[in-house]
């Protein structure tokens, strides 16, 4: 079922400023900047809102990762916390694992597998196992007012 999402009401809450992804500009992608409304549309039309705010800000909140506004790694996020729902009772601790992640690189190593799979696919494994590996080593942490997780809609 589709949900009903402004996206441009969500990247407003963000700080993130959306571009057409079908122009080209002539500057470097810059921090909170996104090329990708489809992929922000796709997201919030099928899981809605609150979701993609919280994929939006465990990206731009991150030390290192607040350019990598991509559609992969939008859709990597996006993915991971739809199919393991309970990584969000971490809180602060998905917040300081995604610090110490360089989403960057992450997606680079993705698109250099090269084995016929979407780099998205790859990534979302990629992205799972280093924060299995972070997480495992943090208690969930449920009261964060710094980072708290905006509720599901």
């Amino acid at each position: 079922m589709k949900k009903r999402c402004d996206i441009h009401k969500v990247a407003r809450r963000c700080g993130v400023k959306l571009y057409d992804g079908a122009r080209m500009y002539k500057k470097a992608r810059g921090p909170k900047e996104c090329f990708c409304p489809g992929t922000l549309r796709r997201i919030g039309r099928s899981l809605g809102e609150s979701h993609l705010e919280l994929v939006l800000r465990l990206i731009i909140e991150t030390e290192g990762n607040e350019a990598e506004l991509y559609g992969e790694t939008l859709t990597a996020v996006s993915s991971v916390l739809e199919n393991h729902p309970d990584i969000v009772d971490h809180g602060s601790a998905l917040f300081e694992a995604l610090d110490a992640i360089d989403l960057d690189g992450l997606r680079r190593t993705a698109r250099n597998v090269r084995c016929g799979l979407p780099v998205a696919h790859i990534m979302r494994v990629l992205l799972w196992l280093d924060l299995q590996r972070f997480l495992s080593r943090k208690p969930a942490v449920h009261d964060d007012a710094t980072r708290q997780a905006p509720p599901s809609s």
